[in-house]
């Protein structure tokens, strides 16, 4: 190998970590996404049945009452803090039912109108009876589970695309080591 196509070599793995870094960070400064006025927040966005997210958002009148629910079904009430901004957390138990689950909180936003912002939440998992999780794993932590969460960085198209700019960039560098020889026979007639 020439010392121009390792240069090439070297210089497509420097420009693919330079990529995976940046992707990375990329993905870690958008989570969560922006938000609009009417948006909260859910950390962790998918959770297993008998797990739980934080729910929050902002924009409330300071002290505001505001009704938490979870697709339209009541659950609590609580108070947002002198800023306008609440932070609660929702659980589903073993009966919750997998799928996606839209939470709501409802109350008198900063401007004296009634305000209403919503988060998005998966539940994963088999719906269960409260009675059979009871007699089962009568002291089982309710977080635990044999499956990992998502973490939102699809790693397997991440990898692909790396590899994909390293073959492609291997080809550029191959290229252009056969054109520097090509001119190079042009110059110096044998």
């Amino acid at each position: 190998m020439s010392r121009w196509a390792l240069r090439g070599v070297v210089t497509a793995v420097v420009a693919a970590a330079g990529l995976f870094t940046t992707t990375n960070f990329c993905v870690a400064g958008t989570h969560p996404p922006p938000l609009d006025s009417r948006q909260g927040t859910v950390d962790p966005s998918r959770v297993d049945v008998g797990g739980s997210t934080t729910f929050a958002a902002g924009g409330f009148t300071a002290g505001a009452a505001l009704e938490i629910a979870d697709d339209g079904a009541r659950l609590r009430s609580i108070n947002a803090d002198a800023a306008g901004n609440f932070s609660t957390t929702v659980f589903f138990n073993g009966a919750a039912r997998p799928g996606i689950h839209v939470l709501s909180a409802t109350g008198v936003g900063a401007h004296h109108e009634k305000r209403t912002v919503t988060a998005v939440v998966e539940v994963l998992g088999e719906q269960v009876s409260s009675r059979s999780v009871a007699a089962d794993r009568p002291f089982a932590d309710s977080r635990s589970s044999s499956r990992l969460m998502f973490t939102g960085l699809d790693a397997v198209a991440l990898v692909a695309a790396v590899v994909v700019l390293l073959v492609v960039g291997s080809l550029v560098v191959l290229e252009t080591e056969r054109r520097y020889r090509r001119r190079m026979r042009r110059v110096r007639p044998t």
